[in-house]
């Protein structure tokens, strides 16, 4: 009891403890007259103590409290409270009484933590739908919709209240038949998911596709519920024809490379035989008639004769640089560890050995390696010193080095010379076949060499590029990755 001049009839304590619930009675001044022994195990005995200072855990009376108000015999109010006995919450009527002659408050206290609670899980989780990426719609378990999020309204362009309490069917498109239908229903009528792909139509018109999972949820192992989470993968689907559409032109035209690669294969074998042998002819007789009939011949015919023989060994020498050329980009890549100085010093050899009144000074490196194919780079180099061989031939002492640095963690490799050069505003011609920065007159070549040389660095997954100043020589650099 929590005044000692207040007494309840039997007949309504025994009343106030069958009760499922906490109830109290309060006087005019929220003064506590009574608990029930559920409102005692909530919050303890009291003894005239003002009811907000028990139960309220800032001990300040509740805003909306009933004694603010004019009493009124037999209104019930009610509210709800948090941060009440240690921070639950409780859904607590207020029914104007006459109790033993005086004015009171009856309060029942319904404790509603758990129920708040799973209030905020639910809102939390309805949240989490709702701003979710993908569509996402709940139905009955004949179809009706009961639910949609933003996502749904964003993909379909159709407003919550457009379609809930309708089916699905607002969005077909006409694009399956009968079977795709019966096969998804049959699988969620059985209990089982459903996921693939449906084309639907938007509320516009325009059509998507949909990668869609469907969900059956059950209670007391019954279907009550669908829920469908719907991505839109019409852009990837693009992207996939896109792919197809690619490959089937990379296809073709790796079947027009395969024709063309045979066409070539066919003209290397055409140079190689059907072409030389008229060159040989011809070369062999002018030498016949050089060498017999040259005699008779006055200083005029002597120059022609000359000239015809150069002209097909310059012909010769240009159906073997392009046959060069074809060949490399055929040919497979066999990568070993190859010795370059080692290389570079028997280029060197032969060189010397061709012209021996020539005073060119090598300056080769030393252990200079790579991985790299043997037969390629030596053809590579082979150009590279011919190159800087030729256009040497004008200096009566010259040089020619072959080095390496570093640069940025790769092997940067290099021929030097200090021969004729080149302007640099022509230095994107250098590598083009056929193209030469300097006349036949001048320096004798077929323009493919260097052609070669950028083939094979190519090939290999590397770059070349090459500095040059007229009469001060030219440098040529390249890497070989690998």
């Amino acid at each position: 009891m929590a005044d000692q001049n207040f007494e309840l009839c039997d007949s309504l304590k025994l009343a106030l403890d069958t009760i499922p619930f906490g109830a109290d009675i309060v006087d005019e001044e929220g003064r506590i007259l009574f608990m029930n022994s559920n409102m005692r195990a909530l919050f303890g005995e009291v003894q005239n103590r003002k009811c907000w200072e028990l139960y309220k855990d800032d001990k300040a009376q509740c805003d909306s409290c009933p004694l603010k108000k004019r009493f009124e015999l037999g209104k019930t109010r009610s509210l709800e409270s948090d941060h009440v006995g240690g921070g639950r919450s409780f859904s607590i009527t207020h029914t104007g009484i006459i109790c033993e002659g005086r004015k009171a408050y009856l309060e029942v206290f319904q404790d509603v933590t758990k129920y708040r609670e799973m209030e905020k899980r639910l809102n939390r989780q309805l949240f989490a739908l709702q701003s979710a990426a993908n569509a996402i719609i709940i139905t009955k378990n004949d179809g009706t919709i009961v639910w949609v999020n933003n996502a749904f309204t964003g993909l379909t362009g159709y407003l919550p209240e457009e379609v809930i309490g309708k089916t699905p069917r607002i969005l077909k498109s006409g694009n399956h038949d009968l079977s795709f239908y019966q096969h998804l229903w049959g699988t969620l009528l059985s209990g089982k998911v459903w996921k693939g792909e449906i084309i639907n139509r938007r509320k516009d018109g325009g059509t998507y596709v949909d990668l869609m999972t469907v969900t059956p949820l059950f209670e007391k192992g019954e279907i009550v519920n669908f829920i469908a989470i719907k991505q839109d993968i019409t852009e990837r689907k693009r992207m996939e024809e896109e792919v197809v559409k690619l490959n089937q032109d990379l296809k073709w035209r790796a079947d027009e490379l395969l024709a063309a690669n045979r066409e070539l294969e066919a003209f290397s074998y055409s140079a190689s035989h059907d072409l030389r042998a008229p060159l040989r002819g011809i070369d062999g007789f002018s030498k016949i008639l050089e060498e017999e009939y040259g005699g008779m011949l006055d200083d005029r015919g002597r120059e022609y004769l000359k000239r015809t023989r150069m002209a097909t060994q310059r012909m010769g020498q240009l159906i073997d640089d392009i046959l060069n050329l074809s060949r490399i980009t055929r040919a497979s890549l066999v990568r070993e560890n190859v010795d370059l100085s080692s290389m570079a010093k028997e280029i060197a050899l032969k060189l010397r050995e061709s012209e021996p009144e020539r005073q060119v000074d090598f300056v080769i490196a030393g252990g200079l390696s790579a991985r790299c194919d043997k037969s390629l780079m030596r053809l590579a180099l082979d150009n590279l010193f011919g190159n800087a061989w030729k256009f040497t031939s004008g200096s009566p002492k010259s040089r020619i080095e072959f080095g390496c640095f570093c640069e940025n963690s790769e092997k940067v490799y290099f021929v030097r010379d200090d021969g004729a050069g080149f302007d640099m505003d022509y230095a994107g011609k250098l590598f083009i076949p056929f193209q030469r920065l300097h006349s036949e007159s001048e320096f004798k070549g077929s323009g493919v060499g260097l052609s070669i040389v950028y083939r094979i660095v190519y090939k290999h997954g590397g770059r070349i590029w090459a500095e040059g100043h007229v009469g001060k020589g030219a440098s040529f650099y390249f890497t070989l990755p690998g």
